[in-house]
């Protein structure tokens, strides 16, 4: 008598496990790189809040009368160490100085260039501060009041 011994896969089978796995596992790799580009994209996102608050601080240092007479949009810098505060004529093909600052992102390190630029408008007795802020791919706007 002759008996089949049913213990072991059959090639179907084989191939349906596969395909689950190969779908699992490619899902799970998604998700990892989403969570990654999330993080740098926040991390990002945090630094120029920080450099809107000090830029803030610096264009509130400049003098109301100074602020009153600016015309048109103007670059602001931090000066080659980034610890001083100047501004310059506004440049579309960003050309003007920006304010350097290294990053590391996970094993990746170098550094990354932001833009400031601020426009003011007279608003009775208060000066409407229009910021924005750029590193070339993302751009944010702040809006402050600066006053007599």
């Amino acid at each position: 008598m002759l008996v089949k011994n049913h213990s072991a896969f059959t090639l179907i089978e084989v191939l349906v496990a596969s395909v689950i796995l190969s779908s699992v596992f490619f899902a799970i790799l998604t998700l990892i790189s989403n969570n990654t580009h999330q993080t740098s994209n926040l991390q990002n996102s945090k630094t120029m809040d920080e450099l809107f608050l000090s830029s803030r601080v610096c264009i509130q240092s400049f003098w109301y009368s100074a602020l009153l007479a600016t015309s048109g949009t103007q670059s602001l810098n931090f000066g080659t160490d980034n610890m001083g505060c100047f501004t310059g004529s506004y440049n579309p093909n960003l050309s003007f100085t920006g304010i350097s600052l290294e990053r590391t992102i996970g094993t990746e390190t170098g550094a990354t260039t932001f833009w400031s630029y601020f426009s003011v408008e007279n608003n009775t007795g208060t000066l409407k501060v229009y910021n924005a802020l750029s590193d070339g791919t993302e751009k944010k706007e702040y809006d402050f009041l600066v006053g007599k």
